[in-house]
């Protein structure tokens, strides 16, 4: 009986010994595991926290495309928004959508305009540019009809003539609280004047015109109301807008009797307008 007893806990311990060491073992693995999985997480970490640019250059990951220049990335942020426009109200762009389109997250669109307001002013700014284009030295050697005809001309991008109403109407109830949506407007209309008021000057000096300094700019600005239709009435009738060859009708006229009028008129006193 004691030889048996004796045997038995012979046994135990032999099979004690060898649960410890397999528990040994196991904890030996899954430590070893975990201590590779925080390393990593702490090489991730400690990479995304570098500096991106590295002697001038910008710091590249393994696996992941060239950063893209900021200038291009504002162009494409700007393309995606005019794209967005042209068929939406200005109410029913987000961020998010632009975002979306231009295959950017939100953070970065932030990262590059403060608000949304600031991002939309950006872009009708660009969009103000390309409606109303400056003379190009070809065309400053033309005459003052045509010249003034090329400034006056409406080259509204494609998709957006149908818009245009509808943003103006949104800018204009917004004006009071967000003043940026309507100052690339206000922009535009002063350097187009600036514009019509140089080659006036041009002109008097040319001998061609008889007006002062401030006679120009008065004359500047009543053509540029005789050539645009009244933006109060399209906004109170929609249907009184009129069309592109109707716009350009009223445009060339505008420029006849403006620059008939002026050539035939002479102060009493001879001083010129």
């Amino acid at each position: 009986m004691a030889r048996l007893r004796e045997c038995l806990q012979a046994r135990s311990r032999r099979n004690s010994g060898t649960a410890i060491r397999k528990l040994y073992g196991f904890v030996k693995l899954t430590y070893s595991a975990t201590a590779r999985k925080m390393a990593a997480v702490v090489r991730r970490r400690s990479f995304m926290a570098q500096d991106p640019c590295d002697s001038g250059e910008r710091a590249r990951r393994r696996g992941r495309p060239v950063q893209i220049d900021p200038e291009r990335r504002v162009e494409l942020v700007l393309n995606a928004t005019a794209t967005l426009l042209s068929g939406r109200s200005l109410g029913d762009v987000t961020v998010s959508d632009i975002a979306a389109a231009a295959g950017m997250s939100k953070r970065t669109i932030y990262a590059m305009f403060d608000t949304r307001e600031a991002l939309l002013s950006a872009c009708f700014t660009r969009i103000h540019e390309t409606i109303l284009r400056p003379l190009d030295p070809e065309e400053q050697a033309l005459p003052l009809p045509e010249r003034l005809r090329l400034l006056l001309t409406l080259h509204k991008p494609k998709g957006m003539e149908s818009t245009s109403l509808e943003w103006l109407r949104s800018i204009v109830a917004q004006a009071r609280t967000n003043p940026d949506l309507a100052r690339p407007g206000i922009r535009s209309r002063h350097l187009l004047l600036a514009r019509i008021c140089a080659e006036l000057r041009r002109e008097r000096d040319g001998g061609g015109l008889d007006l002062t300094d401030q006679g120009i700019e008065e004359c500047g600005t009543i053509l540029m109301d005789m050539a645009f239709e009244n933006a109060l009435t399209c906004l109170l009738d929609p249907q009184a807008r009129p069309g592109p060859e109707t716009r350009d009708r009223r445009r060339d006229l505008a420029i006849a009797i403006f620059l008939d009028g002026i050539a035939g008129y002479r102060p009493p006193d001879g001083s010129g307008t």
